[in-house]
């Protein structure tokens, strides 16, 4: 999956004009905002950037209503190109859209899964499935392909890689682990929270939270 910084070093300058940037030179503060910007994707277990992905074997499963719901692996989900339903080597695929062009899936927002409706069934393959409730009790994959990501970075993920790459910056400024520091205008005290995260650290998470891939 793509991986990026989600900042620019302006961008981080600008936002934090209270820091002292003397000392260091652009491209070490553009290392400090990719390391943020990879704990962002390990803490939401994706990457933002938006991409196409082939062939990818996910979780599915037919819920109390007989519809499927399919969760990928990226999110948010901007649209799909193929389905196919897997058991051990038996697959069939899900037709996408009906005689007339119109798609037989949703996509409901907040777009973090895919929703095949009972009554669109319709297939091809090895497998002959008439409706998802016969396979309520099965283990049950999918290969999907699918676009994935944001084209534009939200401006809450930004804030909280910023919140991040500041607090790389301001524990590079205090390689003694001092209890408190100057640090340009600012003086910061350095409070350790719950697992030892900072407050900074805390802040972003909680900016993040929201974006997180969880499956219902």
């Amino acid at each position: 999956m793509n991986a990026a910084p989600y900042i620019s070093v302006s961008e981080f300058q600008t936002n934090n004009p209270e820091l002292d940037f003397s000392a260091y030179a652009d491209t070490t503060v553009s290392g400090m905002i990719a390391r943020a910007s990879a704990h962002v994707d390990a803490f939401l277990h994706y990457s933002l950037g938006v991409e196409n992905l082939s062939n990818e074997l996910t979780d599915a499963y037919a819920d109390t209503d007989g519809n499927l719901k399919i969760f990928t692996r990226k999110i948010p989900i901007v649209s799909v190109s193929s389905l196919q339903l897997k058991l051990g080597t038996y697959s069939t695929s899900l037709s996408l859209t009906d005689s007339a062009g119109n798609a037989r899936y949703d996509v409901p927002d907040p777009q973090h899964h895919i929703l095949y409706p009972y009554q669109e069934i319709a297939t091809t393959g090895t497998v002959s499935i008439n409706n998802f409730f016969q396979i309520r009790d099965r283990t049950l994959f999918v290969r999907v392909s699918y676009r994935a990501g944001y084209t534009t970075i939200p401006d809450d993920i930004k804030d909280a890689v910023n919140l991040l790459t500041k607090d790389i910056f301001v524990r590079q400024s205090n390689p003694m682990n001092l209890a408190s520091v100057s640090q340009g205008g600012i003086s910061m005290t350095h409070g350790q929270k719950t697992g030892g995260k900072s407050d900074l650290v805390l802040q972003a998470e909680a900016m993040l939270q929201p974006y997180r891939r969880v499956i219902a």
